[in-house]
């Protein structure tokens, strides 16, 4: 059972509450917030003192506090009890629901997918406010004016993830003031750019092959494009992002008779071309694969940054997306030991990797053309890298890059799920064995 809200804190919420106006005392300062600050302080363990100020003001503007509100928004601030409620269970959880809502941007009417914790599929204006609790952003920025409607008209991935509370509230307000030490200029390895469940997510969704239902190879392979993720913790001492807005999707106008054979002009949400194959994107992205990726995940042979790469290849452009197709491959079946002295017996033995790497592309996917297709493209890769003069890598390439990555990535899946014997539970004598010569 949960514990009570602190009379001192209820006290505290209600006389704030009946408060209209900071000025002329900053809000800081207005003896109600600081009353509530201290009714908290006393109530819960909330470290700094000094940092929680801001974590309250967080908090406060999710509960739409009246004396942050405009005049004329006073009506969505949250009663005083719900607002001590609220205020409590936000500094007594020890979990937290992170919502990230990820706009398709150029995608092609596909299917609703659902598997983990993620949803695809169109989402009305009203489900969209509920997804990110739109109230609360009402409450939090007054003056903002998404226009949900128009945010409804495109596709969305959303995810959804359960993250532990294990810090004071003003390291989850302000997280950058507790890293004092933290070397800001450092490189960290692999690190992704969204979120790691939005990562694991996209990672699913790329494994169906994009590719073959493009219908546009001279534009573009993928499905679709993530510009941007909007992020929300139901965790009120988080800081909010601003409300999305749907200019930063991308519009096409179209022209359209209306019944009296005028023309008129309308925005749409712009479009990839994709072959009606792409349906079966219900059949790659489900419970079950989604179960079977997490599995694969966890075996040796995905020690290596091998999503990474896939879903970095998605987000990167120009020639670091062909660079990053190919990396996939070195991530996937490359080994550190392929460079170097070798035993008399290793198969390796005298051989260059490029020739190493071929056998084990084309023993993995049971397709020695497949080796070829490797040495043809790590050629290009090569001649870039190195600057030898060259013309520009064709969009036929890019797709077999592409094409090549996935196809090895997924054969790697099949092989840590055991789909054609005992799973390895060794990576290195995985590949060593695999690169015997064909």
């Amino acid at each position: 059972m949960n514990n009570p809200v602190p009379e001192e804190v209820t006290d505290a919420i209600a006389a704030l509450w009946r408060r209209r106006d900071p000025r002329p005392d900053n809000t800081f300062e207005t003896p109600e917030f600081v009353g509530l600050k201290q009714a908290c302080v006393a109530s819960y363990p909330i470290g700094a003192a000094f940092w929680f100020t801001t974590s309250l003001w967080e908090i406060l503007r999710s509960l739409g506090c009246p004396m942050l509100l405009p005049t004329d928004k006073k009506d969505l601030a949250l009663t005083a009890e719900v607002a001590a409620e609220k205020l409590h269970q936000a500094l007594t959880a020890t979990t937290a629901k992170v919502v990230h809502l990820c706009p398709l941007d150029w995608a092609d009417r596909p299917p609703s997918v659902v598997f983990g914790g993620s949803r695809l599929g169109r989402f009305s204006a009203r489900e969209l406010q509920e997804v990110v609790d739109g109230r609360r952003l009402a409450r939090a920025f007054p003056n903002a004016r998404p226009d949900w409607e128009r945010l409804s008209e495109f596709y969305w991935l959303v995810v959804e993830e359960n993250l532990p509370i294990d810090v004071e509230p003003g390291a989850r307000t302000s997280p950058f003031m507790y890293e004092i030490t933290r070397d800001y200029g450092a490189i960290t390895a692999h690190e992704d750019r969204f979120p790691r469940a939005v990562e694991q997510a996209l990672f699913l969704l790329l494994l169906a092959p994009w590719e073959d239902w493009s219908e546009a190879m001279e534009v573009d392979w993928r499905g679709f494009r993530i510009p941007w993720i909007y992020s929300l913790s139901d965790d009120l001492c988080v800081r909010l992002m601003a409300p999305p807005v749907d200019s930063s999707l991308t519009w096409l106008p179209q022209i359209y008779t209306d019944s009296y054979g005028e023309p008129v002009e309308i925005e749409e949400p712009a479009h990839y071309k994709l072959a009606t194959e792409a349906s079966d994107l219900t059949t790659y992205a489900n419970e079950e694969a989604w179960s079977e990726l997490e599995r694969a995940s966890k075996s040796p042979l995905f020690e290596t940054p091998v999503r990474h790469f896939l879903v970095r290849a998605f987000y990167s452009s120009g020639i670091d997306e062909f660079i990053a197709h190919l990396t996939v491959l070195e991530a996937a079946l490359g080994l550190q030991s392929d460079y170097g002295g070798k035993a008399a017996l290793d198969p390796r033995k005298g051989r260059k990797v490029t020739e190493i790497m071929m056998d084990r592309v084309a023993r993995i996917l049971d397709d020695r053309g497949a080796a070829v297709e490797f040495k043809a493209l790590f050629d290009l890769r090569s001649a870039y890298v190195h600057g030898r003069p060259m013309a520009s890598i064709s969009s036929t390439d890019r797709f077999r890059a592409r094409k090549l990555a996935r196809r090895v990535v997924v054969a790697l899946i099949g092989q840590a799920l055991g789909q054609k014997g005992i799973p390895p539970s060794d990576r290195e004598g995985f590949l060593i064995a695999l690169a015997r010569r064909s």
